[in-house]
């Protein structure tokens, strides 16, 4: 999949924005820790970015669709792993474990959700 800023309209270049702004000192110090391994790096910078496009709403109830996350994902996951040696990695399987992410992140969410009106 190659996304460029093109590709993406005024709305997805928004969410991105304010993406980009809520993790980037997250990512810093996932991507600065010596001790954890490339491709849990690589997890953990995919997790953050698909939790958050998980929480997006539009209009206050209405989620993003599948294919705006996923390519909203990857467009995110190009930017902050650009200078770093995990962009090959990325670039091969980057796309199959933003889909999985989401996926788990949808799930996750609805057991939350849950589990707060339980209690």
């Amino acid at each position: 999949m190659e996304i460029i800023v093109d590709d993406l309209n005024d709305f997805e270049r928004l969410i991105i924005d304010q993406i980009l702004l809520s993790i980037n000192d997250a990512v810093e110090e996932i991507l600065s820790n010596p001790s954890l391994d490339d491709v849990f790096l690589l997890t953990k910078t995919i997790a953050l970015v698909c939790g958050k496009l998980e929480a997006v709403r539009i209009s206050g109830d209405k989620r993003l669709r599948g294919h705006q996350k996923k390519k909203i994902a990857y467009y995110i996951g190009k930017c902050v792993l650009k200078n770093s040696s995990l962009k090959h990695i990325f670039e091969r399987s980057g796309e199959d474990m933003i889909e999985v992410l989401i996926d788990f992140a949808k799930s996750h969410k609805v057991i939350a959700r849950c589990t707060n009106f339980c209690i």
